[in-house]
């Protein structure tokens, strides 16, 4: 750090801190993930910071910094969720892997001139279907918890957009295909989008929120990044359809480049 720590008698300016990403822990339960990530991976990714707003008092004669606890946290998120929750993974952005130097601009140093290569990565052209299985996910939890376990989930897109819970783009199929859901035995559920921009490719949500991809041939689709989605470009038009974000009409995720 630049200054000298938890001192107000000499303050300090900035500080940085590095950690390490065991990713093999984060493989584990995921097939066909390249560890280490290859040219043209995105995994999901999100950073959170809460920092408490500080004041100084003197404690046996030593002037130390301690929490003000009339003050709020502040919450400073790398991809925002829309909510006070960071354990929302279908609502973080992308870490994008790539070997090719980070395209700049002069103006972004002074100048007006790009220089270098690319400016950002490649969009996931299965995000509809993500925003789509996410909303369908969170709607029915919704419902369950207002309407509890004698109700349970539903199978009707109707009661979900009717109760407010469901959007009319997602029920609609604006984006992905038409949303279906089915009940299944004990009580639980499992929603199955089509994607409209990769042929072929269905994606699924359960109650447990685990999702899930497949081919129309049964098979299970290949992971983020690997296989044959990886670094697909869409067309402009598909990739203005799949940059809707959390919600309809929000920004689309931020893409961290690594």
């Amino acid at each position: 750090m630049d200054g000298q720590l938890n001192d107000p008698t000499k303050g300090s300016k900035s500080w940085t801190a590095e950690m390490c990403l065991p990713l093999e822990e984060y493989v584990k339960y995921e097939e066909g993930v390249n560890n280490p990530p290859r040219q043209g991976d995105y995994w999901r990714i999100n950073f959170a910071r809460v920092e408490w707003k500080v004041k100084t008092e003197r404690e046996g004669g030593t002037e130390v910094y301690v929490k003000d606890e009339a003050e709020p946290a502040a919450n400073w998120v790398f991809q925002p969720t829309g909510v006070a929750n960071m354990h929302l993974p279908e609502r973080w952005g992308y870490a994008y892997f790539s070997e090719e130097a980070v395209k700049v601009t002069d103006e972004e140093g002074g100048g007006d001139s790009q220089v270098g290569g690319e400016k950002e990565g490649p969009r996931d052209p299965r995000w509809p279907v993500r925003e789509a299985l996410a909303q369908v996910y969170e709607a029915e939890k919704i419902y369950d918890a207002l309407y509890g376990h004698a109700v349970s989930y539903t199978d009707s897109l109707n009661a979900l957009v009717l109760q407010g819970h469901l959007s009319d783009h997602i029920a609609q199929g604006f984006c992905a295909g038409v949303p279906v859901v089915r009940r299944t035995e004990g009580g639980g559920f499992e929603a199955t989008v089509r994607s409209l921009d990769v042929p072929g490719v269905i994606g699924h949500v359960s109650e447990e929120r685990r999702m899930w991809f497949t081919r129309e041939d049964g098979k299970e689709e290949g992971a983020l990044g690997v296989g044959p989605l990886a670094g697909q470009q869409q067309p402009e038009d598909q990739q203005q359809a799949a940059s809707k974000g959390s919600g309809g009409g929000q920004k689309r995720n931020r893409m961290l480049r690594l």
